[in-house]
């Protein structure tokens, strides 16, 4: 049973990780859910920025082994260079979910996301973790074990908020994407650059030379 949004009334949850014994690149067992949701949207988000500065930082096999590394994904493959060609298109699909105003605009990309990445849940307690869901398929190739976990967290992510929570940076000399999960979807700023504090700063001293 393959996963996809069907429309904006939709119900669907989806399963996620516990904060025991690191699993990342699959939902984790003991039923709490909520830190898989935050890892899944956080690798997309990871991988979207890799094109947010001159330098592309998806352009080869050590870019894909780093942003896997930094997520710690537990993957059975190495990285080639095919999955950098692979997950730029990817990047360019997250973009697309991102920059959507509700979800009829992001549904075309994470249903393809899904599809494209073999995304369907299944029960699995391999290497010694308990039971839990997996998205993706066991030994599958890299780009599509990265599309199968990104497209089952941001799926639950913009129904359980919006799109529009997925926002880039305010910063003018940021372009960089977070989530923003403030109660009041106040957040204008990605939160780990000091874009909010560097931005407060020039205007106060353009402020002052006025």
């Amino acid at each position: 049973m393959a996963l996809s949004l069907l429309g904006s009334s939709s119900s669907f949850v989806w399963g996620t990780p516990s904060l025991g014994r690191p699993c990342y690149s699959c939902n984790m067992a003991n039923n709490d859910f909520e830190h898989y949701k935050g890892w899944a949207v956080d690798l997309a988000i990871d991988l979207v920025n890799t094109a947010a500065t001159d330098d592309d930082r998806l352009a080869h096999a050590g870019d894909v082994a780093e942003l896997l590394a930094r997520h710690h994904v537990a993957a059975r493959r190495r990285a080639t260079d095919d999955d950098a060609t692979h997950l730029r298109a990817v990047r360019g699909q997250l973009r697309a979910v991102m920059d959507a105003d509700d979800i009829a605009q992001a549904a075309p990309s994470l249903n393809s996301l899904a599809a494209e990445g073999g995304c369907t849940p299944r029960l699995s307690n391999h290497d010694g973790h308990d039971w839990h869901l997996d998205h993706h398929i066991p030994g599958d190739l890299l780009w599509r074990h990265v599309a199968a976990e990104c497209a089952a967290g941001l799926m639950d992510f913009v129904l359980r908020h919006s799109p529009r929570r997925l926002r880039s940076c305010a910063a003018s000399d940021c372009s960089r994407y977070f989530a923003d999960r403030t109660r009041n979807a106040s957040a204008r700023f990605c939160p780990q650059r000091g874009c909010a504090n560097r931005t407060r700063v020039r205007r106060h001293r353009q402020a002052r030379e006025l």
